[in-house]
């Protein structure tokens, strides 16, 4: 069982050729100040206003995080590099292998908040290919994974009480596309109500400002979302109310929506044929690029909503 992966840091020397033991690894970001073990990588330790998680390795087949309120905690050690604490943590989380064998494919999470304890208890069937998560006195939940005849898979997840009740049942298809896996279908309560919610993305490789990103979704109910991204601009002067702006270039343009006249897609409609003239449309402008890979982005600047057509505010 490979908890913490063990990656090896470049020793490094000091002037005279003598290698010099590295204190831990402290990498900041905004306000969290993460700490890696110097020699295997491990994650050591996570300060952030609130608090302090303190991760230390119990075995090799198991380990623990002691999380500690800010009040807690003292500062940090100069030498160690690590952040010093007082008194008991306030939560426990222990993951361990409950036979001590790390070629048996199960784990124990005990967590532990002051004298209170509870278990969980994770397992896989290989024969199956099913997860099983089991509480005592609690709801137990099954994950059962099949690899469809076209190569998706499908992870069924059902959760029963301590009883053997079916309190519910979702089944989501997974698909293996060029840039990664994608759920492309949910199902609540298959073979009941059969809830269904389904997804496309955009495929074309050559279309670089939308591939790989969501480019529609129907709910359950029939209706829909469908989304547009923004392309580069061509020539010298973008474009951003046609959808063309290199700046904003991946981030999304518009969102179409069916409005309450129209129909869904039960009725005859669907993503694809939703355009300014029947849909409610959301379309968005930035100030500058944000964040790559993401539908959304922190910077949009303006926000304007067109129903069936007419502008009805900005």
């Amino acid at each position: 069982m490979d908890f913490i992966n063990n990656v090896t840091i470049p020793a490094t020397y000091d002037a005279g050729g003598v290698e010099v033991t590295p204190e831990y690894v402290t990498q900041i970001s905004s306000e969290i100040d993460e700490i890696r073990d110097p020699v295997t990588n491990a994650l050591r330790q996570v300060e952030v206003p609130d608090g302090l998680a303190d991760i230390c390795t119990l075995s090799p087949t198991s380990y623990q995080v002691c999380f500690y309120p800010a009040a807690q905690v003292t500062g940090k050690n100069s030498t160690t590099g690590l952040y010093e604490f007082t008194g008991s943590a306030a939560q426990v989380f222990k993951v361990s292998s409950p036979t001590s064998n790390a070629a048996i494919p199960a784990v124990k999470i005990t967590e532990t908040a002051g004298t209170v304890s509870s278990d969980t208890m994770i397992s896989y069937d290989g024969n199956t290919k099913s997860w099983l998560e089991t509480s005592p006195g609690m709801d137990t939940k099954n994950l059962l994974e099949t690899t469809l005849p076209n190569g998706d898979i499908q992870i069924e997840t059902m959760i029963s009480t301590a009883s053997g009740g079916v309190i519910s049942t979702v089944r989501e298809v997974y698909h293996a596309f060029p840039w990664g896996s994608e759920k492309i279908t949910s199902i609540v309560d298959p073979g009941g109500a059969n809830l269904t919610t389904s997804r496309a993305f955009h495929e074309s490789a050559a279309e670089d400002w939308s591939y790989g990103k969501l480019k529609w979704e129907i709910e359950a109910d029939g209706s829909f979302q469908r989304y547009e991204y923004f392309k580069n601009h061509i020539g010298s002067t973008p474009n951003p109310l046609t959808g063309e702006d290199s700046a904003s270039f991946g981030n999304v343009f518009r969102v179409y929506r069916i409005w309450k006249d129209g129909t869904d897609v039960a009725g005859g409609n669907h993503p694809s044929t939703a355009t300014l003239a029947n849909s409610h449309v959301s379309t968005y402008t930035y100030t500058t690029n944000g964040e790559p890979g993401s539908y959304f982005k922190s910077d949009v600047e303006t926000t304007s909503v067109s129903i069936l057509g007419q502008l009805v505010s900005i």
